[in-house]
């Protein structure tokens, strides 16, 4: 029997939603613009999906036409690089996830998810552990406490306010063993959020936290900052190399940038 395909942490409806936020557009005028009856938008925002519909919907958004209309049945994959390990902590209806790299005698994690139970148990093993934090919600430093017990070096957005945390600022970069790692400016989710592009293993790797999900960006409080973060992720998206594994802080990787909005 095929398994499920993992569940984005965004359908359309948040899609949909986030648009309306970042441009403080009400359904009623998003109806207008596009032609449409108002009922006709607030009933696809509650769920009921048409591609027609999402492509008369996505030009007035600044959305992709045939990525909101094929959203539903977007399910991303990625086959991770030797030396890559996800960490998957259950979080709401999906998962938020921790990234183990290691090469030699090297290991990088980063971010902590949010069960210190079930992070101890996967990296009480390893010497000595690099840890890095792309922001400092719940769900990426949950599981901080694990690492007391663990010989560690930890490093975060020079804002974060993490104890023991050496400040991280876009670009610069680090160097542990055989791993170099790039440090993003993916301000607007949370201010000063980071990403991290890390060569060393056999295809590059790019932590994005919550900047990027799949098939959408992650969330912000107002407009402002959804432009600063749409600018920032296509500005990374434009400089990876195309097979770049994109590791998100929630739901599933993939192979490059499909499904960007």
């Amino acid at each position: 029997m095929t398994p499920s395909p993992e569940p984005l942490e965004d359908d359309f409806t948040w899609v949909l939603r986030k648009a309306l936020k970042a441009r403080e557009m009400a359904p009623s005028l998003l109806a207008e613009l596009a032609g449409l009856g108002q009922r006709q938008v607030i009933a696809f925002s509650r769920g009921r999906f048409s591609p027609d519909l999402a492509r008369q919907l996505a030009p007035h958004l600044d959305l992709d036409p045939g990525a909101l209309a094929g959203h539903p049945d977007y399910h991303p994959s990625a086959t991770l690089p030797a030396g890559l390990e996800r960490i998957a902590f259950p979080f709401g209806e999906g998962f938020a996830n921790a990234w183990l790299v290691s090469q030699d005698e090297t290991a990088v994690l980063i971010d902590t998810g949010t069960d210190p139970r079930n992070l101890h148990e996967r990296i009480s093993g390893i010497g000595f552990l690099n840890v890095l934090v792309t922001h400092p919600h719940g769900d990426h430093v949950g599981g901080m406490s694990a690492l007391q017990e663990q010989a560690h070096e930890l490093y975060a957005p020079s804002g974060a306010r993490i104890r023991n945390a050496g400040p991280l600022h876009p670009s610069q970069s680090l160097d542990f063993g055989p791993l170099r790692v790039l440090v993003l400016d993916l301000d607007g989710h949370w201010p000063g959020q980071l990403g991290f592009l890390i060569n060393g293993l056999d295809t590059p790797v790019c932590a994005v936290g919550d900047a990027l999900f799949a098939g959408s960006l992650g969330g912000t409080p107002n407009g402002r900052r959804h432009a600063t973060e749409r600018s920032r992720v296509r500005s990374m998206i434009e400089a990876l190399p195309p097979e770049t594994v994109l590791l998100r802080g929630d739901g599933p990787p993939s192979a490059g940038a499909r499904g960007l909005p």
